[in-house]
């Protein structure tokens, strides 16, 4: 037996010795730069068949020890400011775009729209009179959303989710290039709907008879203790919130027999995630694009899936686009003007069938005090809830009778809650009267808007 196990460990060496040695000579890659490529331009831009506004950023590179120690987004874009940015067609059509803040160049509203057939270019000229252009593209024909679907499924971590697909319509060549962008939109509630509030006054106030108030009026035993009833407790309930999926999803059929792409994947949303709790909807834009704006894409994604345990990576090198300077076409210009056709098609989903439990969810990220009334003190009297988690948003206040973390344009907001009561067994939750947070009241402070948009379906 011994004999044996001393051939297994020189075996397992002679296996082992040459990885080992392959992998201690992995070293860090730090390319060498040149002061120039700090400060190289950059250009993110399009133009398509849809109408306008069209937006073109500009920015700079900057080196790595250039930027703070900051997780801030506003670190990410070094505006390139005061260039004249314009948009030109093969008909001699120009429009100038205007900076509406710094970098970012928009053509006016009613301003010029692509046509399919034409070819655009983009022209910046710089505050030092460098001037850059873009080659003519052009826009071509475009082919159609066929559908947009999703399915139940697990992503890489094995979670389950739902996985999103889009189809193309049949085109007439083989030589199609598409770019997907992904705009989601979903509808979601505040943890609580408020019912009354109380901003120094209560509902038996009194008033003279010039209308000016004679008595603030007072608390009473039982709930809701006079306090004001809110006419619209709904208003601040439900909002919807918009953002745009930053994933470009590529795809071709130029090495394929067939002309159409048939369920291709796009994002994932796993179940139990606040996007799906009410309603979800997926916005699918479809751009048939250039090869070369095509080929770009599928560069820069390769460089961004980096992978560091990978020994066969490729190091990193500078992704040129389509945007020279006329005068010096050796100066390194980084990104592309992208000129494509546009279609688009719209998904919603259902409710998540396997929601976060909504009490849950209450006790864990929401603060309030439970109201009862004190009869030897004659007054309300206001007592914690249990709370699993402290969230960095806000600071408890030493003094239970002051809380401005409850507080909303200097009203306090009381609603029915469910607490919980981690002490019994098995636990339990009863429906209480109680002041509640501003941030769990009122829909808009998670970022969305209550305004319902124009396309939602009820």
């Amino acid at each position: 037996m011994k004999e044996y196990g001393f051939k297994i460990l020189k075996t397992a060496t002679l296996i082992l010795l040459p990885l080992l040695f392959c992998l201690s000579c992995v070293e860090e890659y730090w390319p060498e730069l040149d002061s120039i490529d700090e400060k190289l331009l950059v250009v993110e831009g399009f133009i398509n068949n849809d109408p306008g506004p069209y937006i073109i950023k500009l920015s700079t590179t900057r080196s790595i020890d250039s930027i703070p120690n900051s997780t801030s987004s506003k670190y990410d874009f070094n505006a390139f400011t005061n260039a004249i940015v314009t948009i030109i067609d093969d008909q001699g059509n120009i429009e100038t775009l205007e900076e509406t803040e710094p970098g970012i160049y928009i053509t006016s509203e009613n301003g010029m729209q692509g046509i399919v057939g034409r070819m655009y270019k983009a022209s910046i000229i710089s505050p030092n009179g460098e001037i850059y252009e873009s080659e003519f593209t052009e826009i071509l024909p475009t082919v159609e959303v066929e559908s947009v679907s999703s399915q139940e499924a697990e992503n890489e971590d094995a979670i389950p989710g739902l996985q999103f697909y889009v189809s193309t319509e049949t085109a007439a060549d083989n030589d199609n290039f598409y770019l997907w962008r992904l705009e989601e939109t979903h509808e979601y509630n505040a943890v609580y709907k408020y019912s009354h509030f109380f901003n120094g006054t209560f509902a038996n106030r009194e008033f003279n008879l010039f209308g000016q108030l004679k008595n603030p009026g007072s608390v009473s035993q039982a709930p809701p203790h006079n306090l004001m009833e809110i006419d619209y407790p709904e208003e601040l309930y439900t909002c919807w919130q918009t953002n745009n999926i930053t994933n470009n999803y590529i795809n071709t059929t130029e090495f394929t027999t067939s002309t159409k792409i048939d369920r291709m994947p796009l994002n994932f949303v796993p179940f139990g995630d606040e996007r799906l709790r009410v309603k979800y909807s997926l916005l699918v834009k479809q751009h048939r694009i250039s090869k070369d704006a095509y080929t770009f894409l599928k560069v820069v994604d390769e460089q961004n899936s980096f992978d560091e345990f990978d020994l066969y990576t490729k190091q990193p090198y500078q992704i040129r686009g389509n945007i020279q300077n006329i005068n010096n076409p050796d100066e390194p210009v980084l990104g592309f003007f992208i000129v494509s056709s546009i279609s688009q098609k719209r998904i919603f989903t259902p409710p998540d069938e396997y929601p976060i439990s909504d009490q849950i969810f209450s006790t864990t990220n929401c603060r309030l005090l439970t109201v009862r009334w004190d009869e030897y003190e004659n007054a309300i009297n206001f007592t914690y809830s249990h709370l699993e988690e402290i969230t960095p948003e806000w600071q408890w206040p030493d003094d239970p009778a002051f809380f401005p973390w409850l507080i909303g344009d200097d009203q306090l907001f009381f609603s029915l809650v469910w607490v919980k009561h981690p002490t019994t067994d098995p636990i339990t939750y009863t429906l209480e009267f109680a002041a509640i947070s501003h941030y769990c009241s009122d829909c808009r402070n998670k970022g969305g808007v209550n305004q319902k948009p124009d396309f939602w379906e009820d």
